[in-house]
Formats: C-alpha cells, sequence, structure tokens
C-alpha cells in the first residue's frame, strides 16, 4: 500500500534501484552554486530575457559605446552586441540620470545633451555616469537657496527666432531658462536664469505657462512664426513660491524623440 511504501527504509530504497542513490541533504559546492549562475546566466541570454537592476554607476571606458539613447530623460533604446558598457549590466530600458564630469554633475538632460557632453569630454576626463530603471525617479539638482540676477533687469522682452532657438528650458512654475548654446540666436540676448512669464504669438498671449511640456508645445507648434515675443523676468518677482521640482527637460522641444547613436 501507499502507507507502507513511505515507510520503506533508505537501504531498502537503494536495494529495489541499485542505480539510484538516495541523498536526504546534499553538501552546499561553491563550485557548483557558480556553475548553476552561469548557466541562468546563459540561458537568459540565449531567450534574450534582461534583468534590469534598479541603479548601475560607474566611470565609462575611453572608447566607442556603442549604444543608442532616445527622448528625455535619455532612455536605452539599443545596446550593440560588442558594446563595452554590457560588462556592467547595462540593457535596454534604463535611463540615464546623471553625469559626472571631473566633479562637475550634469542632472535632467536629454539625449542631444547628453551626447554633447560625450563628445566633447568622454576620451579625455573622467566620466561616472549612473544608470537607473525607468521606474526609479530621476535626481533633483541641488537648488540655490536664492536665484539673484545681477546687472540684469527685471523683465525683458526678447524677440525669438524662427526654426530651432538652442535654448534649455526647466522647471515646472515658473519654467526657467537653464542654458543656451552658443551658436543659438538668443546668446548674449536672453540671460540664463530667468523665468518666462509670458509668450506672444502674433495677436495672442500665452500666460500662467505651467512646465516645459506646455512651453515647448507652444514653441514647437509656431516655429514658423516670425511674431514671437517671450517675456521673462527675475523668479524672485513671483508672487508664488518658486516650485523647484523638476519633473520634465526640454531643449525647445526640437529633436526630444530621436534616436542618438552614442558613439563619440
Amino acid at each position: 500500500s501507499n502507507i507502507k511504501l513511505l515507510q520503506k527504509t533508505e537501504s531498502e530504497m537503494m536495494i529495489s534501484n541499485p542505480q539510484q542513490s538516495f541523498t536526504p541533504f546534499l553538501p552546499f559546492n561553491p563550485q557548483t552554486a557558480y556553475e548553476m549562475i552561469d548557466d541562468v546566466a546563459w540561458a537568459l541570454n540565449c531567450f534574450s530575457i534582461n534583468v534590469l537592476k534598479d541603479e548601475l554607476i560607474f566611470d565609462l571606458p575611453k572608447k566607442p559605446l556603442k549604444i543608442t539613447f532616445a527622448g528625455c530623460p535619455p532612455k536605452i533604446a539599443k545596446v550593440d552586441t560588442d558594446s563595452p558598457l554590457r560588462k556592467f549590466g547595462v540593457t535596454e530600458g534604463m535611463d540615464v540620470d546623471t553625469l559626472e564630469i571631473d566633479g562637475n554633475t550634469y542632472y535632467e538632460m536629454d539625449s542631444i545633451e547628453l551626447r554633447a557632453h560625450l563628445q566633447k569630454y568622454q576620451m579625455e576626463a573622467k566620466c561616472r555616469i549612473r544608470f537607473i530603471s525607468s521606474h526609479i525617479p530621476l535626481s533633483s539638482p541641488p537648488i540655490p537657496q536664492q536665484i539673484i540676477l545681477k546687472e540684469t533687469p527685471d523683465s525683458m522682452d526678447i524677440k525669438l527666432p524662427t526654426g530651432r532657438m538652442g535654448v534649455w528650458f526647466s522647471g515646472h512654475t515658473p519654467v526657467l531658462v537653464k542654458a543656451i548654446q552658443e551658436d543659438s540666436a538668443l546668446a548674449g540676448q536672453l540671460p540664463e536664469g530667468m523665468g518666462v512669464n509670458s509668450l506672444t504669438i502674433g495677436e495672442q498671449v500665452y500666460t500662467d505657462i505651467e512646465g516645459v511640456d506646455e512651453l515647448a508645445s507652444l514653441l514647437n507648434s509656431t516655429s514658423h512664426e516670425m511674431d514671437r515675443v517671450l517675456n521673462v523676468i527675475k523668479p524672485e518677482l513671483y508672487d508664488d513660491d518658486l516650485d523647484s521640482s523638476f519633473g520634465t527637460y526640454s531643449s525647445d522641444g526640437s529633436s526630444l524623440n530621436s534616436l542618438e547613436d552614442m558613439q563619440p
């Protein structure tokens, strides 16, 4: 009966099947454990199963990265089979959070800004990068206690050029002018750190612009218009407290979804 079979001793089981030994507990063998881990890694690779880590921080090698980023924040769209970043565990779907170059840390980048930094510094300077899974929030840059703009009017009307402006905006309330490219038509005219107060397009005036996304949408949809004026003021002149939360970041809305092949 089943009860009698369960009551068989170990020796009886061995006698009934001499080719099969019964070992209740196997001793731990480190070598066997390592081989099992390698087998699992090999199987995952064969079936293209990517196990994303929440965070990866390391110094970039001074060689072509052979990796493609897209969007904002820069998301890994493709990692070539011979990319040197594969050994660090970098996989498709991860985001670039920060890039540290010789002690200077860059936050809230898009693919264009990231590529520009790497093309300029990667082969010469020490570049430390932080990758995160998409469900991990981005790091916020340190916010100065008070924004002070010296020798700058409290308010300025800036006539915008057609086409691409070469201006980076960030923040929410107000949207701030974060950086201006050297070859931008607004270089020397639009001070960095000013807050966007209003945008006039022809006869239409847009105020209370909430966030980079809304501003980028307005600028993109009217990039061909010649009659556009951006009114900017010092952030400390806003009635409400400065909202320093940076949910998104945009480079004047242009080329945010294009793939950037990271092979400096």
